[in-house]
């Protein structure tokens, strides 16, 4: 049996950062008392705006998705004349920059400026149908490979409130 907890909590942006802001993200006010763990996700609404990356007793840090080591499996949405249509599978990786990389995206694939992120089933476990940006880079590349980058929907230093999802 799985459920989903939602944790409401404030978000600390006003630590000394160590690097730059897409580096390094900020603490929130919940931890393993609160059963936020290592991997939760963090939201606005629905918008991923990182994951738990270490919890402690009442507070856990949390890293933006535009970090280096942030990866998530992510499905193409683009909007049509019929509809949304899903596209391409890939993973979304931190890079370090404002923007994220989209990478594991098949060369056979469409992909477009404008198409939108979200979050794919892993594994066959379903769960709510998160978003993370929209591509603003396709560039394919002579050697038959993508280049695409994400700008995330949210940044994680423009809020003072977040939510964290909690999968058991």
């Amino acid at each position: 049996y799985e459920y989903m907890n939602l944790v409401r909590t404030a978000l600390r942006n006003d630590l000394p950062q160590i690097g730059t802001y897409f580096q390094s993200g900020g603490l929130v006010d919940a931890g393993r008392e609160q059963s936020v763990q290592p991997g939760d996700r963090v939201l606005d609404g629905l918008t991923v705006v990182g994951r738990i990356e270490k919890s402690a007793r009442w507070v856990s840090l949390v890293q933006p998705i535009s970090a280096v080591g942030f990866r998530a499996h992510v499905l193409l949405l683009r909007k049509t004349d019929q509809g949304a249509m899903f596209g391409a599978r890939g993973i979304l990786e931190g890079s370090g920059e404002p923007d994220c990389r989209l990478t594991g995206v098949a060369a056979t694939e469409a992909v477009a400026v404008g198409d939108d992120v979200v979050a794919a089933d892993v594994e066959g476990l379903q769960g709510p149908q998160l978003y993370f940006g929209k591509v603003v880079k396709a560039d394919f590349l002579a050697g038959g490979q993508w280049e695409i980058r994400v700008a995330p929907a949210v940044r994680l230093d423009e809020l003072s409130e977040v939510r964290i999802l909690h999968w058991e």
